[in-house]
This record gives C-alpha cells, sequence and structure tokens, in this order.
C-alpha cells in the first residue's frame, strides 16, 4: 500500500512574543522556514515581534 500524501502547505499561527495571548494564523509551505514578523498586537496596543508554530 502507498504512502499517504502529504500536504503541501501547513497552517501555521503567530504568537506574540508579547505573552499577550493574541495571534495570527494563515497557512505557509511546508517547506518553508519558520516565520517571524512585525505585527501589530492590538493587547499591547503597539508593533510587536511574533513567530510561527505549527498548528498540526
Amino acid at each position: 500500500m502507498a504512502k499517504k500524501v502529504k500536504a503541501r502547505l501547513v497552517h501555521a499561527r503567530l504568537v506574540s512574543m508579547a505573552m499577550t495571548g493574541f495571534f495570527y494564523t494563515f497557512k505557509r509551505p511546508r517547506t518553508a522556514p519558520m516565520m517571524s514578523m512585525l505585527k501589530y498586537d492590538p493587547i499591547g496596543t503597539v508593533m510587536r515581534l511574533n513567530m510561527s508554530k505549527s498548528l498540526s
């Protein structure tokens, strides 16, 4: 029996490094490295660095 094909895209979550509990979710390619980006955190009301985590 053949192996099941893995999805090309994975769901990821950008978690706020300010520990406010705010997050963004998005899809990224499976082969792409983990992401970090500067996004607006409405709880902290400033731009914060967010790090991605895989949801799978």
